[in-house]
């Protein structure tokens, strides 16, 4: 009889102990894990001092970029700044003509302010992920301003490799102004 009475007593303990945490199986609460979708890029804001500049994009997908842009007529205070992002996500309806070759990824750009930059604002080096084949191929970057639907002339005419690194050069050098409310991406392809 004692051990009826142990297991009795231990069977009302452990009906305590879920009726405290809210049940066994259902009430107590919504503990359901709500599947989230792998991130599909990756940004990050930088100062635009009115002096020729330059330093790390935000990486992504194995690509990461190094962001230049040349002397400009920012304010110095309050000084400007930029959100940079890095994408691998192809992008809808990109105006013509489309870049060379199979895309990559894209890098934009979109400023706070209004800026004149003393030629174009430029991605290189980019390093690339190694499951990108270097020999052989022809890297390029081609600029958009994704707001007015147009190409803009900031495209690279060259470029040279070393390793995973690829940097470009041959930007236009004119006076271009970029405007706060526009977003600019420039798409890294190679054929």
């Amino acid at each position: 009889m004692h051990l009826r009475s142990s297991g009795a007593l231990l069977t009302l303990l452990l009906v305590s102990a879920l009726a405290a945490c809210g049940g066994g199986g259902g009430g107590g609460g919504s503990s359901a894990v709500v599947p989230t979708s792998p991130p599909t890029s990756a940004s990050a804001t930088i100062p635009i001092p009115p002096i020729a500049m330059g330093g790390p994009g935000p990486s992504f997908g194995g690509y990461s970029p190094t962001f230049w842009y040349p002397a400009n007529d920012a304010s110095p205070s309050p000084e400007p700044s930029a959100l940079l992002t890095t994408s691998t996500t192809a992008i809808a309806n990109l105006p013509s003509p489309a870049p060379p070759g199979t895309p990559l990824a894209n890098f934009s750009l979109k400023l706070q302010t209004t800026l004149t930059f003393q030629g174009c604002p430029y991605f290189s080096p980019v390093t690339v992920p190694s499951s990108v084949v270097i020999a052989g191929h022809t890297f390029y970057e081609s600029a958009y301003d994704l707001t007015t639907k147009a190409a803009i002339a900031c495209d690279s005419t060259g470029f040279t490799a070393s390793g995973q690194s690829i940097s470009f050069s041959g930007f236009p050098t004119a006076p271009i102004t970029l405007n706060a409310s526009d977003t600019y991406v420039v798409v890294l392809s190679y054929q």
